[in-house]
Formats: structure tokens, sequence, C-alpha cells
């Protein structure tokens, strides 16, 4: 040891080569342990469409496998009918080939077995299904795993001293383990890939311009990564996507959904890379406190828009009058009729036996009506006021012997300069709109005022308006106007953001009502009718959810659901 310290004392230089071996050392040290660490992104091969990785899929599996909402699902005619979609066929079809001539069976059961903690799943093609698996496990595990217990039926192959496993006939299963992760890839090319990038990051998902553009957000147990832009070219995507709005995804390049759970909570935050800006965030209050004086008033269902869209708010107000379906565009939006006068004159020309000789004969007045201008008018009216925010509150009614539901809603809407409203053309644009599509031409219809900035439309279904510089509530519900016009909170500045949210537990049951009445008088045979059957089975399934919420601003979205 004295030697050693007089050598280093006589030797400079060897000094300070020791010192950088060291350091190599070191660095190399944390190299290795660093990529013992790294996530499966770091060596998936870029082009995903969808990349998911789980912080822990063994509990995360286990979790679902025991969990209510997969019991009642798994019961409803909802899953049936899910069974027997031409989409479940072809899903079954394409995970059956995996497992050519039972070399491997792919089910919950021998997914939990195999499942270690971080793992992800890479899907590169929908149509077949090309897609990488990974999940970080100790190889004493993966050798008790169903498919590395199947090895020997699989052709065993090398790449660069790796050994890997191929389904022998026509490659459509191939596995791999790569200390610390089992990997298992739907072709042996992507495998191969998967494997190089193990050794050698190249051209791998987390080198991808969109995934570094795309960061990950909160620590979060589920992270989800879609490529937007290549979905959307898909037809795949373009024609199984359920809710048939793709076109509402062109502006967004990628997203970036991190899923936190809690016992009581599920939490989605999601970022979107996108090519045009949305609602832009700003500093100040969130939603939720600008709208804790608005969480009194009765709702089940809340909605909040800063800023404003003066044409979506005239149509709103205009749909409380107008209670036709918003599809049929014949009969209700824009209006192209005026009721039954209207039917009656145009009757009244085409039958000789009830014509007045001695009078003209009245004509339609239908394509005047087609050009109705009062939803443009009354979006310039309110445009003009600087509208700053819009608050909706909904709920659905039913009556004493849950025969009829009724719809009520109030919209309150926040101008930054209330005093450029012309009240009276408001009050002027929303009665001819509404004697427009009453059973008579008259005037009928008529504005009560109250003295007090209270107006009242007199019908059968009357419409309540209030003035109350910076709102005004408008509202078809008379108990709902009562409470909010006397409660209205002092102004705030409103935070830009749009957000909404849902009391499940306290209208579920009238949603799925709802659902049997409309499916009534239809009738299929050995087929869950798709409204009372399909839709109200999952709304069952779903019991464990009581509320949920969507929050978002700029290309930031937090959606949150409540457990019971």
């Amino acid at each position: 040891m004295r030697n050693g310290y007089k050598f280093l004392k006589l030797h400079p230089r060897a000094t300070i080569l020791v010192v950088l071996f060291l350091m190599l050392g070191s660095f190399t040290l944390a190299q290795i342990a660093d990529r013992s660490l790294q996530p499966p992104s770091s060596f998936f091969p870029e082009g995903t469409l969808v990349y998911v990785e789980a912080k822990d899929l063994d509990g995360l599996l286990k979790w679902w496998r025991d969990s209510d909402i997969k019991a009642n699902w798994q019961k409803s005619e909802n899953y049936q009918q899910f069974h027997s979609s031409r989409l479940y066929l072809k899903l079954r079809d394409r995970i059956t080939k995996w497992g050519t001539a039972g070399k491997y069976s792919f089910t919950l059961e021998n997914l939990v077995q195999a499942a270690g903690t971080q793992s992800a799943l890479g899907l590169y093609d929908i149509g077949e299904l090309k897609a990488i698996a990974a999940t970080r496990l100790p190889f004493a595990e993966a050798q008790a795993a169903e498919i590395w217990m199947a090895k020997s039926r699989f052709q065993e192959k090398q790449s660069e001293n790796q050994t890997y496993y191929v389904e022998p006939n026509d490659g459509a299963l191939a596995f791999a383990y790569a200390d610390p992760f089992l990997v298992v890839a739907t072709e042996e090319s992507l495998l191969i890939r998967t494997l190089a990038n193990l050794r050698s990051p190249s051209q791998t998902l987390e080198q991808s311009a969109k995934w570094k553009l795309c960061q990950k957000q909160e620590e979060s147990d589920v992270s989800l990564f879609l490529d937007q832009e290549a979905l959307q070219k898909n037809r795949y995507f373009q024609k199984y996507w359920i809710h048939r709005n793709v076109r509402d995804f062109d502006s967004i390049q990628a997203t970036r959904i991190d899923l936190k759970i809690e016992p009581n909570t599920i939490t989605e935050y999601r970022h979107f890379l996108q090519s045009s800006a949305g609602v832009q965030s700003s500093a100040g209050v969130s939603p939720a406190e600008y709208l804790k004086s608005f969480q009194q008033f009765r709702h089940e269902v809340l909605y909040f828009n800063s800023p404003v869209d003066s044409a979506d708010s005239a149509r709103r107000i205009f749909k409380m009058i107008n209670r036709l379906p918003e599809k049929d565009k014949t009969l209700s939006y824009p209006p192209a009729f005026s009721g039954a006068s209207e039917r009656a004159t145009q009757a009244e020309t085409r039958n000789i036996l009830l014509e007045q000789i001695d009078e003209p004969v009245l004509q339609v007045k239908s394509e005047t009506l087609l050009n109705a201008d009062q939803e443009v008018e009354l979006t310039k009216l309110i445009s003009a006021a600087q509208p700053a925010a819009q608050i909706r509150l909904a709920y659905p009614l039913w009556d004493h012997q849950a025969l009829f539901v009724r719809f009520p809603q109030t919209l309150i809407l926040q101008f930054r300069n209330p005093a450029t409203l012309n009240r009276q053309a408001f009050l002027d644009e929303t009665l001819k709109h509404f004697l427009l599509l009453q059973s008579t031409q008259d005037q009928g219809g008529r504005w009560h005022d109250e003295s007090n900035g209270s107006f009242v439309l007199e019908s059968f279904h009357p419409i309540y308006v209030r003035f109350q510089d910076p709102w005004i509530v408008i509202s078809n519900e008379e108990s709902d106007f009562r409470q909010i016009t006397a409660n209205l909170p002092q102004a705030s500045t409103p935070p830009a953001a749009n957000y909404s949210e849902v009391n499940w537990k306290e209208g579920r049951w009238k949603y799925t009502r709802m659902m049997e009445r409309l499916d009534h008088g239809s009738y299929q045979k050995d087929v869950p009718l798709f409204f009372s059957g399909n839709i109200a089975s999952l709304l069952r399934a779903l019991d464990p959810v009581i509320a949920s919420s969507v929050t978002h601003n700029s290309n930031h979205e937090v959606v949150r659901y409540e457990l019971d």
C-alpha cells in the first residue's frame, strides 16, 4: 500500500490516469444501472400507432380480473353483443393465429401469469395486429410462464448472441428473454429490431419527434401515447372508432394520457400536441373554484366554457324553444315551418271544397321561413356584449308515474360589456323564433315584464329570462330560474377553460329508463335491443362510477372519475 502511495506520489500523470479510469468505470456502471431501469419506450422501434405502458401490469391485471366492473360487464347484453360483433370476431381471428397449432393461447390467466411490473404494449398495425409487448420480470418467473414452457414447440434462433423463439409455420409469434424483460412480438422482424435496440438504441419510440414533443406530464400508473396523425389515415380507425367523430381530431398530431389510479378516484391527465392552439390557459382561479357558487343549483350535468362561442349560445337558447329533434332538418333546425296554422294554409290551397271563392288563396310561406335569421341576429347581439363565460345546468326530470321526461336546463352568460347588450332586441328575436315554431301565427306569445329585470315568455312551456349585469339567465324551469336569479354570485374573472361534470349516481336510473323508452315497440329475436339492452346494461356495469368531470385548457385536459 505504501509502495502504491509512493508510486502515485512520484508519478502525477499516473494519478490522473487512475482517476480518469475510476470516473470512466463509474460512468459505465451508472449507464448499466440506468439501462436496467429503462422503460420499454427506450427500445421499442418507432412507428407505433398506440403505445401503452403500465407501472405494475401484474397488479393492474389482477385488479381488473377481480373487479366488480368486469364481473358485471361480462354478464351484460353489451358484452354479449360485443362478442358477436364483427370487430371482436376479427380480433379473435388475429389472436388465434398467434397460437397456431395450440402452441400458446392468450387468456387473461396466462397474461396474469406472465405479467411483471413495468410493462408496455406497442401497436404498429391495427388490421394485422402487428404488436410488441414487454414486461419486466425476473428470469425465474419468466421460466414459469406458459409461453416460456411452450418454447420447445417453437423454432430456436439467434440474433447477435441473443436467443429467441419463433412460431415455426408462419412466424406469427416470436418471443425472447432479454434481461430484465420478457419480450413478445407478433412477427419476427419486430422482435429482432427490439432486441437490437436493447443492445444499441436506434430509431426508437423515445427518439421520435412526436414523442419528444409530447412528454409525460404526471406520475402515473398507466401511460398511453397515440400517434393521432397516423391514426387519422388508418382505415380501421376510421371505420371502427365508435364515436364517429374522426374529423374532430384533425388538428391533433399526437396525444399523451397519464392515468393515475387511487382507491376512490381514477384521473386521466391528457396532453395534446396539436397544429392549432385550443383554449389558452390563464392564471388565476381554477374552473372548480369559479363554479363553487353555481354548484348549489340543481343539476346533474354542468358545462362551463370560457371564452364563449356566441353562435353556440344562440343555438342553445333556441333549443329551449325548439324541442323537436335537432337532426330532423326539415322539421326543426333551421325552422322550415310555422306550425299548425301554416299546415292548415297548405291544406286549404289543395282542397277545392274549402276554398273561399271571394277571397284570394293564401300562399305558403315556406321559402320565406327557410330564410329565418333569428339565430344569426341573436348571435350578433350576444357577441356585441363580449361574453366572458357560459354556464349550462341541466338534468332529466320524470313525472310521478315515470311515463314522461322533461329536460330542464338553464343557461347563464357573463358579459364583459353588458351595457352594449340590446335587451329589447334580444327579447324580440327570441319571441320571433318562438312564434315561428308554435301552433298559431297570431300574437298569442307575449313577454311578461316582472319589472325587476326578469321576463317570462308566456306559453304552455314558458321561457324565463333575467338581465342582471353582468349576467343574463335563460331557463325553461321556473323553480330553477327563481333560485338561480336570487343567488347569482358577485362577478369574478372566469378562467380560460372548458369544464363539464356529470352526476352518474343521481342520473343513472333516469338514463336507463330513457333507454327503455327509446326502444319501446322494437323487437329483435335473440338479439338484445340496442338502447334498453346494450347501452343500459353498460350503464349498470359501470355502477361503481358515481361522477365524472372533464377540465380542458390549452392543450391539456384532466378527466376525473369518482368511484363509490
